[in-house]
């Protein structure tokens, strides 16, 4: 009878082992996948803070942080021209640069260039108020194609300053008004079907030059003008006003009562 209850205790204790041995391994595979997750944020941080940007927002949007000794600067040599063009372009005017850097002209045919920007594609977008948006396409050697892809026609006003990429759109601002117009990474053809989604930024200014900047999610600032300040302006025209620009009203907004 003593050797039958010392086999059920011994049995017993190894049940009671056996439990919680899964028990403990079972904790430490959870634990090791928190501790798996927390390591790929930290190396996600850490290669973030290498290059000089954030990592922000659930999805982790990589944006320049511009606290950090050298931001965050998009480039890729790999794009650069491996040749030199097959005609020189001379620029309209003299221009120089530091030593140890060299210039390559693009275009001279596009008046009065204001703004200009980069699209993911490395097409270089440049508004002209004469005529509206180009983009500027580039083979590996340099040569360049100049393309209008908005038309001054297909807006109510001339083109201002701004233009901006956001959400497979371009946004385009005139001295009263912002439109938006699809648009896709590279394209190099005229978009059509422009919206006007933002009115009354200067309805008594038509030479005011507006700006619009859109941030990675979606909310666009616009200024009044970023030109011609001076001091007789008056002071309550010198705003800069936030708008969503992921929930655009049917009607579009209104920059003196929205915002």
């Amino acid at each position: 009878m003593s050797r039958l209850f010392l086999y059920l205790l011994v049995i017993t204790t190894l049940c009671i082992s056996l439990a919680f041995a899964k028990k403990h391994k079972d904790t430490e595979s959870v634990l090791s996948e928190e501790d798996i997750a927390a390591a790929e944020e930290e190396r996600i941080t850490a290669n973030a803070l290498k290059i000089g940007a954030l990592r922000v927002s659930s999805d982790n949007v990589l944006i320049p942080d511009a606290s950090a000794e050298h931001p965050l600067i998009i480039s890729n040599p790999e794009d650069q021209p491996l040749c030199k063009p097959d005609v020189e372009i001379h620029p309209s005017r003299p221009i120089k640069v530091m030593e140890g850097y060299e210039v390559l002209v693009l275009t001279n045919a596009i008046t009065n260039p204001r703004k200009m920007m980069i699209d993911p594609a490395n097409h270089v977008l440049v508004v002209s108020p004469e005529n509206g948006v180009y983009s500027i396409r580039m083979d590996k050697c340099g040569n360049s194609d100049v393309q209008l892809i908005v038309s001054n026609a297909q807006m109510d006003q001339p083109a201002a300053q701004g233009i901006a990429l956001y959400d497979h759109h371009l946004f385009v601002s005139t001295a009263n008004s912002v439109y938006k117009f699809p648009y896709s990474d590279g394209q190099h053809s005229p978009t059509e079907n422009g919206v006007k989604i933002l009115t009354n930024i200067n309805p008594d200014n038509e030479n005011a030059t507006p700006d619009v900047a859109i941030d990675p999610f979606g909310h666009a600032f616009v200024p009044r003008s970023v030109a011609d300040v001076h001091d007789k302006l008056d002071p309550s025209q010198a705003i800069i006003k936030k708008f969503n620009f992921r929930l655009i009203p049917e009607r579009g907004f209104d920059y003196n009562t929205d915002g």
